[in-house]
């Protein structure tokens, strides 16, 4: 976490061979390795894809252990109230689609879908990695986009599924997991969009759908946060979590501040 103050994600788990070697390794190799594989058909392997959405052999070992960190501390749920964090910085604000991004010279260009141009000698991309990938036109071999779709119903639960709070389906089912709100609603959770709530009610309401398009970008490839010619890229393109990307633009607000 220190390190990542003063150098990218990247940088700094090439500089600990033990996180990168998890990272770069699935969740099964690392549970074999220490002798933990009866306790992953019976129990890791459920908590992985309830969490993660992903089977043990998809998961890397460094997704698998953070999830674990959040069983051993309490978990927390905000909302990020984007009235307040910008009330003193509207001036400076606009509100538009970026459709192209290109570097002429010593500065980047931005051109949006209604005709504007802006022109900076520093650029920060703190945009879903898809969209970064696509303005800046960054390949990434070998990563996959993880997409997931919910919805929430009132309604009743087949009985096969009144018991316990949470269902979690095996793999290779494209549906993940029902979740009981106990208050007469149900989430379920599926990586397909299409997916048929008939299967597991026998009467419902849907009150609100949900998709994460992607929820997630995954590979064993690092990316750098900063590439290079004044460009820093912000989020969670190495590692799909709040914190991950909280690092990362801490880092290029470092890096920002130094250049000033």
């Amino acid at each position: 976490m220190r390190r990542n103050e003063f150098m990218s994600q990247k940088e700094s788990m090439e500089k600990d061979p033990e996180l990168l070697k998890i990272y770069n390794q699935s969740a099964s190799d690392f549970l074999h390795e220490h002798g933990l594989a009866p306790l992953g058909t019976v129990l890791i392997s459920t908590l992985v894809r309830v969490t993660s959405f992903l089977s043990l052999e998809e998961s890397s070992a460094f997704l698998m252990l953070w999830i674990w960190l959040i069983l051993l501390r309490r978990a927390r749920e905000c909302t990020v109230d984007g009235e307040k964090i910008t009330e003193n910085l509207h001036f400076c604000i606009t509100l538009d689609c970026v459709c192209s991004i290109k570097q002429k010279k010593d500065e980047w260009v931005v051109e949006t879908t209604s005709g504007h141009t802006m022109a900076a000698r520093r650029l920060v991309m703190a945009t879903p990695i898809t969209v970064t990938q696509k303005l800046l036109n960054i390949s990434s071999p070998g990563r996959t986009d993880l997409n997931v779709f919910m919805a929430k119903v009132r309604g009743t639960a087949k009985k096969k599924y009144v018991d316990g709070r949470y269902n979690v389906f095996p793999m290779g089912c494209p549906d993940v997991s029902i979740i009981d709100g106990e208050d007469g609603t149900y989430e379920l959770y599926s990586l397909r969009a299409d997916f048929d709530l008939s299967h597991y009610f026998d009467d419902y309401c849907v009150l609100y759908t949900k998709s994460w398009e992607p929820a997630a970008c995954l590979g064993k490839e690092l990316h750098f946060s900063q590439k290079g010619n004044n460009l820093f890229i912000v989020g969670d393109c190495n590692f799909p979590c709040l914190e991950a990307a909280y690092v990362s633009g801490m880092q290029a607000a470092k890096a920002l501040l130094e250049r000033m």
